[in-house]
């Protein structure tokens, strides 16, 4: 990659540039602050998942008549296996990974320049980072599964009992 040269009897750069700064500040100004938007976006998911999760703990407690139902339990002990299977084949993957990241680590060549210090340093934290993220989102996407696999077994129990077929 090449880099700018600059001499001592050239000015820098400038973020001064008449157009180009009243530019910059009218788009700022039309554009809504990001952060509000996530802040606002991460509000408005988490208050939907608390009224699905509240609304299915509601239902679940309406299930506490049928709790020595033996088809009752069974369910509910197969969800629970396939839950714990799940994040089991999840934490196998995940330790394959991070094992793979630090034999990658331990075989980082000897560079010859700080770019290619800088370069290597950084593509390993990129991946880091990139495992973190995506077992992030593995659990949350377990968890979104759960409530929605739950919820739709509390409500075909509670369906099946009062239709008298359980």
């Amino acid at each position: 990659m090449a880099g700018i040269m600059m001499s001592p009897k050239e000015p820098a750069p400038t973020a001064h540039n008449g157009e180009a700064a009243q530019a910059f500040h009218h788009a700022l100004l039309q554009t809504p602050p990001a952060a509000a938007q996530r802040a606002l976006t991460l509000q408005t998911l988490m208050g939907e998942w608390a009224m699905r999760t509240g609304g299915t703990a509601t239902k679940a407690l309406t299930l506490a008549p049928f709790s020595f139902d033996p088809q009752v339990m069974t369910e509910l002990v197969q969800l629970q296996s396939a839950i714990a299977q799940r994040l089991q084949a999840q934490q196998q993957v995940w330790v394959q990974q991070w094992s793979g990241w630090l034999q990658e680590r331990g075989q980082v060549r000897r560079a010859n320049t700080v770019s290619k210090l800088v370069e290597q340093e950084f593509d390993l934290l990129a991946r880091f980072v990139l495992l973190l993220s995506d077992q992030m989102l593995d659990l949350v996407t377990l968890q979104e599964n759960v409530e929605v696999n739950g919820s739709y077994w509390v409500q075909q129990v509670l369906e099946a009992k009062v239709d008298g077929v359980g």
